[in-house]
């Protein structure tokens, strides 16, 4: 109904920065601890049900394996997924694999793998207590594999986040929503079919789009993410920014009529 922008922070973004506006009208909340996937279905990124990845699959997988990194992070084990592999490494990682699972198919971004094997029934879900249990073991023996091995010595001497783990998830129908207007920082955002980097849309500001921030988010970058957001409120370009968080969500209106909109739509949401 209104041009809304919608700035998602994810968990492995720092948190350390102030993510705030400097606007008086704003309506803010808080909700449930999300993981980042949950945050991402919930702002309509990826789909709530069906295959997170929106890239080429080959027909004959079952199951996706990618890999993780774990971020302690009160109250949840965030789960912040892994896109910058070297081909070195992507290959050390697929020996790993190997001697876990049979018939490991490698992905021609060098990022995720598939195996022909049905070995979760779930979609994909970064929350510890939906993991497929049958695969705890499995998991774990490959976490205690990756504890200080070579791959991660090298990713920390190069500033990386270490590969603490994988996760599996059922390949099924691929559902995306139209992907056009999504932003994105995140190294994985081509595994999901989102092609706009933040610097595309700070260079052509659009006032319907949903920007998601993850580690890459510089403190320049949100600098001038803020102060163009503010200025499409300002010159009412856009009706109103939205800024979800794990746990908290604020919309700052670009005037009262906005602002009460927002509140009775936070209303019904919460009620349902």
């Amino acid at each position: 109904m209104f041009k809304q922008i919608t700035i998602v922070v994810l968990s492995g973004a720092n948190h350390l920065y102030d993510y705030k506006l400097l606007w008086p009208a704003k309506t803010e909340s808080k909700c449930k601890p999300l993981t980042d996937i949950e945050l991402l279905q919930y702002v309509g990124v990826v789909p709530l049900e069906g295959c997170l990845l929106n890239c080429d699959i080959n027909s004959d997988w079952q199951n996706f394996i990618i890999p993780v990194h774990f971020r302690m992070q009160s109250p949840l084990v965030h789960v912040e997924w892994l896109s910058d592999l070297s081909l070195e490494h992507y290959g050390a990682l697929t020996g790993i694999l190997d001697s876990h699972f049979s018939a490991v198919h490698t992905h021609v971004s060098n990022q995720i793998w598939g195996v022909s094997e049905l070995l979760v029934e779930s979609d994909l879900s970064d929350r510890f207590d939906a993991q497929d249990k049958k695969m705890m073991m499995t998991r774990q023996e490959i976490e205690m594999q990756l504890y200080r091995n070579k791959i991660n010595v090298e990713r920390e001497q190069n500033a990386l986040l270490p590969v603490s783990g994988v996760l599996l998830g059922k390949v099924g129908k691929i559902e995306n929503a139209d992907q056009s207007s999504v932003y994105s920082n995140v190294s994985f955002a081509p595994l999901i079919g989102v092609s706009h980097t933040v610097e595309d849309w700070l260079d052509k500001p659009c006032s319907t789009s949903t920007i998601v921030l993850g580690s890459k988010t510089h403190f320049q970058e949100l600098d001038r993410l803020k102060y163009v957001a503010t200025e499409m409120l300002s010159s009412r370009r856009c009706g109103s920014v939205r800024i979800v968080t794990s746990q908290r969500e604020c919309v700052y209106s670009g005037n009262l009529f906005h602002k009460l909109y927002s509140r009775f739509k936070r209303s019904v949401s919460e009620s349902r």
